[in-house]
Parts: structure tokens; sequence; C-alpha cells
């Protein structure tokens, strides 16, 4: 990867990225750098980068704008994906999670926490969020608190799934169902891939 010398930009490695039509890779990162002269940035803030590749090596070209929310560390590991002719990110944050929606993949609406379609907060917390397109529905993975969690670190299983409405960017609460159940071990850290039209896995290593 071809990143500018100054340490403010940094990819997130484990992020869900998109390539576009000429080519060129939209990959989810990190700003670590002041917004405004003399700031002292404590806080991570996230951006979208955009790479050119040559089969070889990405080389950046732009980044978007920057999302922040300047409480505890910041944000973390956003993930992106495009549908319905949008683009949007979901953001990690010691609180909650955070959503926010872009026309063009680079600049991107202010972070809004995730809730349900009731507008009760998701209730994930320092931890991750994927997504997961199936055909024509647009689905978040995710952990959250709940009477199922019984004592797991961060809330970090059961590792729940449910629909997501592109407009409202809310979690619509009836289509939640468990993919992984609470055995005792943290399901935070996970991953999943298309593999054909009909078919996607969900895969954990804890």
């Amino acid at each position: 990867v071809n990143l500018p010398p100054e340490p403010e930009l940094g990819i997130y490695y484990n992020a869900q990225f998109h390539e576009q039509p000429d080519g060129t890779i939209l990959l989810p990162g990190y700003y670590r750098g002041a917004l405004k002269p003399g700031e002292d940035p404590k806080h991570i803030r996230v951006t979208v980068l955009r790479f050119s590749f040559d089969g070889k090596k990405l080389t950046l070209l732009e980044h978007g704008n920057i999302l922040a929310v300047d409480t505890n560390r910041g944000l973390a590991e956003p993930s992106l994906i495009a549908f319905g002719g949008k683009f949007f990110l979901t953001i990690r944050h010691d609180l909650r999670g955070y959503v926010a929606r872009s026309d063009d993949g680079l600049q991107f609406s202010e972070p809004t926490p995730w809730r349900f379609d009731d507008g009760e907060d998701l209730g994930n917390y320092n931890t991750q969020q994927k997504w997961l397109k199936h055909r024509d529905t647009l689905y978040l993975v995710y952990n959250r608190k709940s009477e199922l969690n019984d004592g797991v670190f961060r809330s970090r299983a059961p590792l729940f799934m449910a629909e997501v409405d592109p407009a409202t960017l809310r979690v619509i609460r009836q289509t939640e169902r468990i993919v992984f159940p609470q055995n005792g071990a943290r399901m935070g850290n996970f991953n999943l891939v298309n593999v054909s039209d009909d078919e996607v896995w969900i895969t954990s290593g804890e």
C-alpha cells in the first residue's frame, strides 16, 4: 500500500471495501490528524480512501470527508458497502455503533447511532458490525446487549443479523435472527463472504 509519509491516514485492514467500475478501490480507513490549526487530536476519526490498483500495489488518489464522534476514543473499524446506488458505512464506537450514507462513496453524512425501526438504540457497543448484501436485501451483522449475553465480554455473543431499511438507516427488529448462539465464546470478531448468488458464509474464529 502506497500511503503518504505523514501518519494522519491509515487503512482498516479488516474492512469491507468496494471496487468501482473504473477499477479504483474505495477502502475505509482512519484519520488521526488535526481538523483545524493547533488542535490536539485526541480522538480517532474515519474516512474512505480511494486507491488505484496495478495488480500489486494500492496507490492513494484521494480521501473523502472526515467523520468524527469526539467522545471516548472516537470512531473505529469502519466497513463500506454499495447498495441501491448509494454507499453506506457502519462504524464502531465505545458506546454504540454508527452508520452514515453517501452518494459517491467519499462524501458521507454525519454518523448517526444505529437504531431499530421502533427508535430504540440497537445496543451494539465497542465491537464491529459488518454488512451482508444478498440479492435485493441489505443486512447488518452485529452483537448487542440482550438477556442472552449471560456475562459474555462486551455482549459479544450471540451474533445477530437483521435487515436494514436503507431509506431510514434503521434495523428492522422483526427480521432479527441469531447467526451464532451464545455458548460462552466471544463472537465479536467475525467476517463474511458472498460465496455465490445463493450462499453467504459468516465465520468467526472464537
